[in-house]
C-alpha cells in the first residue's frame, strides 16, 4: 500500500518547517508538530532533519573539493557525471577523478530513491509506487522539500570534505538549482538562502549550458514534469547565465554542452584537470 499524503496538510508542515529553520527554533517545529495531519513517519523525518540543519555546526577545516554539475534539464549532467546507460566515449567524472586516486561522494539531486526525493518526484507529477498526493502541494511552499532532500546528505558531505585533500564531493545539482527554479516561479532566492545556509555550500560549481531550443528538442522524445516547459527553461537558463548574482557562493565555470557527448566530455575533464590544479585556492576562497 503507498504511503498517502494528503497535499494541504504537507503544505502547511513545510510552511512551519520555513519559520523553524528561517528562526533557527526547534521549539516553534515541536509545537507545531501536534497540528500536522501527515503520516507519522514522515513527522518524524522531517523533525529529524530540520533538529539536524539547526544543530549544525562546522567543526573541522575543510579540505576536499566540493564540485557541483548543474544547468537546465538534458543538458547531460547525468551522463557526464555517472553515465548510467554506459554512452561510448564518455568517461564518467566520478570514474575520471577514482583513476586519479581521489575518493568520490556521488550525489544526485533530486535522491528519487529516498522518501524526501519520492515526494519532489510526486510534486513534479512523476508518480512513484509507494507514496501517493492526495490533492496538491502549494507551489509557494513545496521548495522545502527539495531542501528537506539536501539536508538528507549534508552532514555526509561535511564529514567527506574534512578527510583529506584527496576526498571530493560531485552532486549533480545542489542549492544553486533550488535558487534557479525556484525563482522562475517567484520565489525570492533569500528565502531558499535562509532555510539552506546551514547546508554546506560547493566550492565549485559548473554549468552545463544548452539553448533552450536544443532542451525542448530533446525533451520531445521523453516525458516531462512540471518544470520542463518553455517558460521556466527560459527563465532558469538566464538565470544561470548570471547565477554569481542569486547565488554568491564559491567559483562559477560554464561549459559549452550543445555538441556531441564526447566533446563535452573532453571539455569537462579538461576544466576539471584545470580546476584541481588549482585546488587550495578554490578552497581558500570559500
Amino acid at each position: 500500500m503507498p504511503l498517502k499524503i494528503d497535499g494541504s496538510s504537507l503544505s502547511s508542515a513545510l510552511r512551519d518547517v520555513e519559520i523553524a529553520l528561517t528562526r533557527e527554533d526547534m521549539n516553534y517545529l515541536g509545537t507545531s508538530v501536534l497540528s500536522w495531519h501527515i503520516p507519522v513517519q514522515l513527522s518524524r523525518d522531517i523533525l529529524r532533519l530540520v533538529a539536524s540543519l539547526i544543530n549544525f555546526n562546522v567543526k573541522k577545516p575543510r579540505l576536499g573539493l566540493f564540485i557541483t554539475i548543474t544547468g537546465i534539464d538534458k543538458t547531460g549532467k547525468e551522463t557526464q557525471l555517472f553515465n548510467p546507460a554506459k554512452k561510448p566515449g564518455v568517461i564518467p567524472l566520478t570514474e575520471y577523478l577514482k583513476s586519479k586516486d581521489y575518493q568520490v561522494l556521488g550525489i544526485r539531486q533530486p535522491s528519487y530513491d529516498t522518501r524526501f526525493g519520492k515526494l519532489v518526484s510526486c510534486y513534479l507529477g512523476r508518480p512513484v509506487p509507494d507514496i501517493k498526493i492526495e490533492g496538491s502541494i502549494d507551489s509557494d511552499i513545496a521548495w522545502i522539500l527539495w531542501s528537506l532532500d539536501r539536508a538528507q546528505h549534508n552532514e555526509k558531505v561535511n564529514l567527506w570534505l574534512t578527510l583529506g585533500k584527496t576526498h571530493i564531493v560531485l552532486s549533480k545539482r545542489w542549492t544553486e538549482s533550488n535558487v534557479v527554479y525556484q525563482s522562475t516561479y517567484g520565489i525570492d532566492p533569500q528565502r531558499v538562502l535562509n532555510v539552506e545556509r546551514k547546508i554546506v555550500k560547493q566550492d565549485v560549481t559548473i554549468i552545463l549550458e544548452l539553448p533552450v531550443q536544443e532542451v525542448l528538442r530533446r525533451l520531445s522524445t521523453q516525458g516531462r514534469d512540471a518544470f520542463e516547459n518553455t517558460s521556466v527553461l527560459e527563465k532558469a537558463s538566464k538565470l544561470y547565465s548570471n547565477l554569481e548574482t542569486i547565488f554568491p557562493f564559491g567559483k562559477v565555470y560554464r561549459i559549452d554542452a550543445n555538441a556531441d557527448l564526447q566533446t563535452v566530455n573532453a571539455r569537462l575533464l579538461q576544466l576539471i584537470d584545470n580546476i584541481l590544479g588549482n585546488n587550495s585556492s578554490i578552497i581558500a576562497k570559500q
